[in-house]
């Protein structure tokens, strides 16, 4: 299965995910759950908008447990990743830049890192833009670009 810990700013009903309010609580009990079952488990989306607390989570899972990233503001750098792990890509943001999304990701997995990310980086702006707060109205900006 595929877990996903959405954050209280895409939907504010969502505070206390994981029994607790806090963040680091919260991934204690995430990170417990997830590397006790860890054979169940392909891995977890986290949406949280913070590179620092997907990338500490990462490091924290089991051989083999796959970290997706939902964080909308800094994708390009956690899908490329660095010397200790990367984040798989599953994000809102690539329904609305899919040709440029592709194009990035293929030229990834060709191990074209520089052409990887003269693609994907300038669309990052844009993403920021979408989830801004209130972030739980990303899917209206989504959509309006669909409409363009």
């Amino acid at each position: 299965m595929i877990l996903h810990w959405l954050g209280s700013m895409f939907d504010p009903a969502l505070a206390g995910y994981w029994g607790h309010a806090g963040d680091e609580a919260a991934m204690n009990v995430a990170v417990d759950v997830i590397n006790s079952h860890a054979a169940k488990v392909d891995g977890i989306k986290i949406s949280l908008l913070s590179a620092e607390k997907e990338i500490a989570m990462r490091r924290r899972l089991a051989p083999g447990v796959k970290m997706y990233t939902g964080d909308d503001f800094n994708y390009a750098e956690l899908i490329a990743g660095d010397a200790q792990g990367y984040s798989h890509a599953l994000l809102g943001i690539f329904d609305a830049i899919a040709p440029a999304a592709s194009a990035s990701l293929s030229a990834f997995a060709a191990g074209d890192v520089a052409k990887f990310n003269a693609i994907l980086e300038p669309t990052v702006p844009l993403s920021r833009l979408i989830f801004e707060a209130p972030t739980r109205f990303y899917k209206t900006g989504v959509v309006f670009l669909a409409w363009q």
